[in-house]
């Protein structure tokens, strides 16, 4: 399945650039876009991404569009490795306890040349505990991807 990056420059909030993100946050998006170009569904993407070490859960909560319902599109949600020092979640001891990767998935082309629009986002859960059902997620910014490999 082909990659196209979601422009996401005209976007309102924070914006970070990826290669501006440490090197764990770099060298998980890289292993994320290499399951979605092996794969040729966004079915595929979303169970194969589960097998990633920092995969959490999916979700129907879209980062987009202040984390209103979207049953349409696949948005995945990573732990972001821990930096130094952070509290961590205690059966992975190298995700941070609270910062999230947020992946959105949008099929798009047709069956001949499926087409992944990808856009990612950094949330967290600032307000309450780790691990409570009730947290919420605010969004900490957009990420602009790099173009992917090969363009």
């Amino acid at each position: 399945m082909r990659i196209v990056n979601k422009d996401m420059r005209l976007k309102t909030g924070s914006k970070n650039n990826e290669g501006q993100l440490s090197k764990p946050t770099k060298d998980l998006i890289a292993e994320i876009r290499a399951v979605i170009l092996a794969k040729g569904s966004i079915g595929d993407i979303a169970k194969a991404c589960s097998e990633i070490y920092e995969y959490n859960h999916s979700t129907d909560r879209d980062p987009e569009n202040a984390f209103s319902d979207n049953k349409k599109d696949t948005i995945l949600v990573f732990y972001q490795p821990a930096k130094s020092g952070e509290e961590v979640i205690s059966d992975k001891p190298e995700c941070s306890g609270k910062r999230r990767l947020m992946v959105k998935l949008e099929q798009s082309g047709d069956s001949s040349d499926p087409v992944c629009l990808l856009s990612m986002y950094i949330a967290s859960h600032p307000n309450e505990a780790r691990g409570l059902r009730t947290n919420t997620y605010q969004l900490g910014g957009i990420i602009i991807l790099d173009p992917p490999p090969g363009i």
